[in-house]
Formats: structure tokens, sequence, C-alpha cells
């Protein structure tokens, strides 16, 4: 009698790697969408940058912060590609981002000028709730160097 050699795969065995991929899928596509809001926070802290040297470079020049028209018509960068900024200029500077992409009322990120909790005769820029009285985006997304 000959016997039968089997060919492709079975039911259990595709339903297996099915499976295991929903599986692999349950996990991936959190992380996806968690280093998509993380880069974009990113975005808004490169821009950042562009406002804290022109701000500094103001103050120290003129002893006073600038306005944001000010910043604007040096040309300062406030809008990219998932956020848009904002800037206050009394009594402490403070510049604000709006992110695209996150809930609405938790979608902001800011930084402002405060004395340092470490050493209050020292001051530094901060983007943690509550001192920089913008930032509304859940830690986790949070840039590192936010003090």
């Amino acid at each position: 009698m000959k016997q039968h050699q089997q060919e492709g795969v079975t039911l259990i065995e595709l339903m297996i790697v099915v499976a295991i991929i929903a599986i692999l899928a349950a996990f991936a596509v959190p992380a996806y969408f968690g280093y998509i809001k993380q880069a974009k926070v990113a975005e808004a802290s490169v821009l950042f940058a562009g406002f804290k040297t022109n701000l500094m470079v103001s103050y120290a020049m003129k002893g006073t912060w600038p306005t944001f028209q000010e910043l604007k018509d040096k040309g300062i960068v406030y809008r990219g590609t998932y956020v848009e900024g904002t800037y206050i200029d009394v009594p402490d500077p403070q510049v604000c981002f709006k992110v695209i992409g996150f809930d609405v009322g938790k979608d902001s990120i800011g930084w402002k000028y405060i004395p340092s909790p470490s050493d209050p005769t020292q001051r530094v820029w901060s983007c943690k709730m509550p001192e920089s009285g913008c930032t509304t985006i859940n830690n986790i997304y949070l840039p590192s160097n936010c003090l």
C-alpha cells in the first residue's frame, strides 16, 4: 500500500501562526504609537532650543525678554510638522507648544524659566508640571532632559 506524504500546512498549524502574530501585534502596536508620540514631543524640544537661544541672547544684549513679535521678526521657527508654539514674556519667559496627536487637554508641553529646585540662586528652564505652567502631556512622553 502506498503512503501519502502530507503537503502544505494543517488548519491547526495555521491557527497557531495567526495566534502568535496577533499576540505580537497586541504588544507592538501600542509601543509603536508611544514612539510616534515621543517623536512629536521631540520636535517641540528641538523648536524650543531655537527659542531658548534667541531668548537668552536677547536678554543678555538688552536686559529684557523679547516679545513674540520680535522673535518672529528675527525669523524664529515656532511651527513644525506636529507642533505650534506660543511665547509669553512676562515676568519669567514661558514657551508653550501644542502637539498634534494627543488627547485634547493633554496635548501641550512648555518650558518656563524658574529658580532651580536644587539651588534657588540659579535659574533653569523647566518643562515638568506644575513648574512649566503649560505642560499637560504625560511624563512618559517628556524628553529625558526635562527638569
